[in-house]
């Protein structure tokens, strides 16, 4: 794959996202659990963005660490499914360095067990609100 260059536009992305990130990590710490996540939502999906940037650029390194990003972003952001896709498909990336895809593994065990249990509780929860 060749090797590009990060773009103007993309090096704007990358401040615009470490923004969001700290506002979203102020916004939890204060409890304020709905403005957090639509921030970490917002630096996902840029992100994304970042990932695709640097696909189109053949700087693989990069789109797999934003990915990774994304996929924490995602579970902040309450978006437990996204955040499992992105964590299978480096998984699922050949290329990928086996630590991270190591990591990739490990953590979408810990979303899925933390997404099961949340589950259960709301259900527990729901089958008591219903009973009363």
């Amino acid at each position: 794959m060749r090797r590009g260059v990060r773009t103007e536009e993309m090096q704007e992305q990358e401040r615009s996202k470490s923004g969001l990130l700290l506002r979203g990590r102020l916004a939890k710490e204060l409890g304020q659990h709905d403005e957090a996540a639509k921030l970490f939502g917002e630096a996902a999906a840029l992100e994304e963005a970042l990932a695709q940037a640097y696909a189109a650029q053949g700087i693989s390194e990069q789109v797999w660490r934003h990915e990774f990003s994304a996929a924490g972003c995602w579970f902040q952001a309450g978006n437990f499914l996204r955040s499992l896709e992105l964590c299978d498909k480096l998984m699922a990336t050949p290329d990928a360095p086996e630590t991270l895809r190591e990591r990739a593994r490990s953590y979408a065990q810990t979303l899925r067990e933390r997404r099961d249990r949340l589950w259960t509780e709301l259900l527990q929860s729901e089958h008591t609100l219903v009973a009363a």
